[in-house]
């Protein structure tokens, strides 16, 4: 059966998730890549005062808004767009750029009463280096990468955005070895996250460690299936005075589908569910990837 298993990399915490054959993890020197994306999170939460909602941009990064409620419920839809472009600087080396905006919709019940507020918001521009260390053989593949966002837009009280520079910086390293057919894969980043401040408001974000290992298996050489799971540790968020969200382990499940239509496209289909001590989230993740 010919070696053609693809995987996809989840960069939890940074800007390198896509859809790749696996010889292919790596842009060739001079090729470029169009990575398009659409991510769908629907969470519940019921909280106190202020919480800090994190979702997953498609690039990878974590994003973490603080939500103002009072007592009770609310539900929020959240539907984050991005599109990336990779570069093979090198044939070991790439570049990435993503740019990330989302749209927001919440329904809340809070003392009695209900209520819908909508926004939409530019997100963040980032960029990553990914470096191959060693080549799928005897051992397995080793990479290397670093990532960091150098424009967000950051959400304080009052509906009162600000843009801010490098106020994150991620690195992960991400193994794997083929056992034709199936991929075993594993990644373990970490993400640090800079206090952000405008007037008076203050948000520091906590920082966050991951590990997820993943299965790959090729059905046949267009399509693969991936199966796994990602322990998540993230320390205590504050929000001024209050915390908005307390140190807390989530464990994430992923089950997901690669497609590729042709040698230039791949479409990649992906669901996750995560609980934290202050919300629940799923999410339907889509991916388009055209290699020029």
């Amino acid at each position: 059966m010919m070696k053609v298993v693809f995987i996809f990399i989840f960069a939890v915490i940074t800007a390198y998730a896509k859809p790749v054959k696996i010889d292919e993890i790596l842009t060739d020197k001079n090729e470029l890549v169009l990575d398009l994306s659409v991510s769908y999170h629907q969470t519940t939460t019921s909280e106190n005062g202020v919480t800090s909602i994190t979702y997953q941009t498609a690039g990878g990064d974590f994003v973490s808004i603080p939500t103002f409620i009072g007592s009770g419920n609310e539900n929020i839809d959240h539907l984050n767009y991005g599109i990336g472009i990779r570069y093979g600087l090198t044939k070991k080396l790439e570049l990435m750029m993503s740019l990330d905006g989302y749209s927001q919709w919440s329904r809340s019940f809070i003392a009695g009463v209900e209520s819908e507020v909508y926004g939409k918001e530019f997100s963040s521009l980032s960029t990553a280096l990914s470096y191959e260390v060693l080549k799928e053989g005897k051992y397995p593949a080793l990479l290397l990468g670093f990532s960091s966002n150098v424009v967000e837009r950051v959400r304080f009280s009052g509906d009162k955005t600000k843009d801010m520079n490098g106020k994150n910086i991620s690195l992960f390293a991400t193994s794997y070895y083929t056992v034709d057919p199936i991929v075993f894969l594993i990644q373990t980043s970490f993400q640090k996250f800079f206090k952000k401040e405008s007037g008076d408001d203050v948000i520091q974000t906590g920082d966050v460690i991951s590990l997820a290992p993943e299965i790959y298996f090729a059905v046949n050489p267009y399509t693969s299936i991936n199966w796994g799971v990602q322990w998540i540790h993230q320390k205590q968020s504050r929000y001024n005075d209050f915390i908005s969200e307390p140190s807390s382990s989530n464990m994430v499940h992923m089950v997901g589908v690669t497609y590729e239509l042709d040698s230039k496209t791949t479409l990649v289909f992906d669901t996750k569910h995560q609980s934290s001590a202050s919300y629940d989230q799923s999410t339907l993740d889509f991916k388009y990837s055209y290699r020029f």
